[in-house]
């Protein structure tokens, strides 16, 4: 449970797969496929749950640098 946790840390903190696989002393593959599987869970559960943006007394800005003209 600790180099899961471990994982977790690293993962969260944006750490690289290799200097995880350093760290933590564990294999490449093993790294990659736990850092899909924590992306995959956040993925989902972002797709699963309503979000809401504003609301009353509340304004909502977007920055049009990050919106894009699909091809």
């Amino acid at each position: 449970m600790v180099k899961v946790f471990a994982l977790l840390y690293f993962w969260s903190s944006q750490t690289s797969v290799t200097q995880t696989t350093d760290h933590l002393e564990i294999s490449l593959s093993t790294v990659l496929q736990w850092y899909q599987y924590f992306q995959d869970i956040c993925t989902w559960k972002l797709l699963h749950t309503d979000v809401v943006l504003g609301g009353p007394g509340k304004t909502v800005q977007i920055d049009e640098s990050v919106v894009v003209k699909a091809p």
